[in-house]
C-alpha cells in the first residue's frame, strides 16, 4: 500500500506547453511539501520529472540525466540568503545541484513508496529508482 498518493493538479496556469513538453503537476494528498511535475513530449514519452520535497529535489531529464539538491529554500543551502530569523522563505525557488546525498536517497524513498499517476507510474520509477 502506497505511503504517498499523487492527484493531478489542473489549471489553465499549470498546464504549459514549453521547450521541453506539456508540464503536468501532482500534488501529495497526504504530504504537502511533496510536489511532482512532469514534461511529455508530444507522443506522450516522459522527457523531464522533477520531485520537490521538504525544499530539496529529485530530477530526471533525457538530455542531463539525474540530479538532486536543495532549493533557494533550504535551511543548509548555501545559496539561501540569511534571512535574520526563523521563517518559511518567500519567493520563486532555484534548484541548487549541490552534494546533496539525503536527496537522493529520501526523494528515492518516496518514489518507491508513492501511487503515481498510472500512465506515468513506470517512466517515473524508471529514470528515478536504481534498476
Amino acid at each position: 500500500m502506497a505511503r504517498y498518493d499523487f492527484y493531478e493538479i489542473r489549471s489553465e496556469r499549470l498546464d504549459v506547453e514549453g521547450p521541453e513538453g506539456r508540464r503536468r503537476s501532482f500534488q501529495c494528498a497526504e504530504r504537502p511539501d511533496l510536489v511532482l511535475f512532469t514534461w511529455q513530449d508530444e507522443a506522450g514519452a516522459l522527457v523531464h520529472v522533477q520531485l520537490l520535497f521538504r525544499e530539496s529535489y529529485l530530477e530526471w531529464s533525457a538530455r542531463e540525466g539525474l540530479s538532486a539538491g536543495t532549493t533557494s529554500r533550504h535551511e543548509r543551502s548555501p545559496h539561501a540568503p540569511d534571512p535574520g530569523g526563523a521563517g518559511r522563505r518567500k519567493g520563486v525557488r532555484t534548484l541548487h545541484a549541490e552534494e546533496a546525498p539525503h536527496a537522493l536517497a529520501e526523494g528515492r524513498r518516496i518514489v518507491a513508496d508513492a501511487a503515481l499517476p498510472l500512465e506515468l507510474d513506470g517512466a517515473i520509477r524508471g529514470v528515478l529508482l536504481p534498476a
